[in-house]
């Protein structure tokens, strides 16, 4: 979805070129029907299951009849009109005169073909696969290549270092062109212009970079310098913007929506830049020394690093970066082979305890193979990204271990294969934890102390419930220890009867990575911003009443707000 919106992006931008100036009018039409032809393409790509080893975005085989009747429907409707362009485009009047370099439809223009090369990169790079499998292509390819065209082994990387300069120039173009006049400027005017946006977009810069420095520093000091640099220039381009609304406009928000627009578009890049160049991995193995083998991130495709990865066993509270996390249980969606895992978050902020519950989901098929799906909470400052890297697809066989008996008076000590057992004490209707009894209810739970071996405690609560229906055994389970403990009953001198039964079915466990990306919600607040600015140009050239701008206006941004921030779990 990304490849067609910044084409249509360049076309907006060319067709006010073409208002303003007479230019550009070939480059509007390309770009309109281009931006249509790769919506086309995206859903080839996406519904036809071609990318399904390389793209989390892409769908399942659907089947050879299906994806021939897509791959028809996208060559008729992206060849057609193709076609009408070639053969009228003499038809298109031209401007004959060449644009001024000092002029702003320059700029412009070349902004515009920026975003469209960076869309036609981004296509190729993940048109690959389909390369490889076109007739007639894939042997011209393999001639020519001596076999398939492969994806760089990090691709992601290989996105980056491109993106990262178009940042650096669209934040230079996006903050200079709002100075500039169509046809011809000043050099004098522009200067006087621009001085004090600059100077104050270079005090900031200096300020926030020395508070709050960036550390992607995986792929060394060049990269960190580019990125840099793309934040100096995406925060020039945000104040600049922001400076020409009382600069150029005078205050008079209903002209400036190209200038809101930018502004926005902006703050959305220097959030992508802080949030991701600042990420924090907080899955960390060496907490719990338990190491197992990797899944696939579900972002980048790539294999994941085991030391970023954290194991927790079902019930046993293990820390995270920040928090304490207990993985409570699983649960089966609607869909077949979809699992959801109940992670508890449990941590402090601001002096006052925060506590949230993550459910990240996977899709569990044949010989272990899953498809991880993540889950988020976010907070205004962070998000709290997590996904199941590893997770049992299949349960051990029928488990045939039956409960040990154990008399214990309260302070008596029993033992088990792996340490003992201490019965601390006995309460009668419970109201703490987990349990919230009242005194019309007649409960007795034992608090039994195991300590391991290993020095590990762990407490256990089974209970006894009497009412209408009879006495009812409620069991609790250590899967630290893969033990199940029962309140069995009261001997007649008044001892507990503790059952253990001590499991040999595989410890419940799984394995999950998670991230804190910080300020994502400037990305989303540039968002909204960037639709305000392009809703303030729709509404001005529509002529449309205040009224009904206004009402526009409220409704539009109510629901991007609610659908970024509000809607968010």
């Amino acid at each position: 979805s990304l490849v067609p919106w910044l084409i249509m992006v360049a076309g907006l931008h060319t067709l006010l070129i073409f208002q303003a100036t007479g230019h550009s009018l070939k480059a509007s039409f390309l770009f309109s029907l281009l931006s249509c032809v790769f919506v086309l393409y995206s859903t080839f790509l996406t519904r036809t299951g071609i990318l399904g080893d390389t793209s989390v975005h892409a769908f399942t085989e659907a089947g050879a009849a299906i994806n021939a009747m897509i791959g028809l429907m996208v060559l008729f409707f992206a060849f057609s009109p193709i076609l009408s362009y070639i053969l009228n485009s003499k038809k298109i009047p031209v401007m004959v005169k060449e644009e001024e370099t000092s002029s702003r439809e320059f700029w412009m223009f070349i902004g515009s073909l920026l975003l469209f090369l960076s869309a036609i990169f981004i296509i190729i790079i993940t048109s690959i696969p389909v390369f490889n499998k076109t007739p007639l292509l894939k042997e011209l390819i393999s001639k020519i290549h001596g076999g398939p065209l492969a994806l760089p082994e990090d691709p992601e990387f290989l996105y980056n270092k491109v993106m990262v300069l178009v940042a650096i120039m669209l934040g230079l173009m996006t903050a200079i062109s709002q100075y500039l006049k169509y046809k011809r400027t000043e050099t004098a005017i522009l200067i006087k212009k621009i001085a004090v946006p600059t100077l104050i977009s270079a005090l900031i810069a200096l300020a926030l970079l020395t508070l709050y420095p960036l550390e992607f520093h995986k792929h060394g000091a060049g990269f960190l310098i580019a990125i840099y640099t793309a934040f100096v220039s995406v925060l020039y381009a945000l104040i600049a913007n922001a400076s020409y609304l009382f600069i150029g406009f005078k205050g008079k928000l209903k002209f400036a929506g190209g200038s809101v627009a930018h502004a926005g578009f902006a703050l959305m890049l220097l959030g992508i830049l802080v949030s991701s160049a600042n990420k924090k991995v907080i899955s960390d193995s060496s907490v719990n020394g338990i190491n197992l083998a990797a899944g696939t991130d579900p972002m980048s495709r790539k294999q994941d690093d085991p030391r970023e990865n954290l194991t927790l066993i079902r019930d046993v509270s293990t820390r995270m970066g920040p928090y304490q996390v207990t993985y409570t249980g699983d649960s089966l969606g609607h869909e077949k082979g979809r699992r959801f895992y109940s992670l508890v978050f449990e941590g402090m902020e601001k002096g006052k305890r925060k506590n949230f519950i993550l459910k990240p989901d996977v899709y569990l098929m044949k010989d272990n193979n899953m498809s991880s799906n993540p889950d988020i909470r976010s907070f205004i400052d962070r998000d709290v990204f997590t996904y199941i890297s590893f997770a049992m697809n299949e349960k051990s066989g029928d488990d045939t271990s039956t409960f040990r008996i154990m008399e214990l008076a309260e302070g008596d000590t029993g033992f088990y294969s792996n340490g003992m057992a201490i019965l601390t004490k006995v309460h009668r209707n419970p109201s703490f934890g987990k349990f919230h009894f009242t005194e019309k209810d007649a409960v007795l739970a034992a608090d039994v102390l195991f300590i391991s071996k290993d020095s590990m405690r762990y407490h256990a609560y089974p209970y006894l419930q009497v009412d209408s229906m009879g006495v009812i055994q409620t069991d609790d389970t250590l899967y630290a220890q893969n033990l199940f403990v029962r309140f069995a009953g009261v001997t007649e001198d008044r001892k507990i009867k503790i059952g253990i039964r001590e499991s040999a079915s595989i410890i419940d466990f799984i394995a999950v990575k998670a991230f804190i990306f910080p300020y994502v919600n400037l990305v989303w607040l540039g968002l909204i911003i960037m639709a305000a600015g392009v809703l303030i140009s729709l509404v001005h050239r529509s002529r449309i009443p205040f009224p009904a701008a206004l009402l526009i206006y409220v409704f539009i941004l109510a629901g991007l707000s609610y659908m970024f921030f509000l809607g968010a779990p």
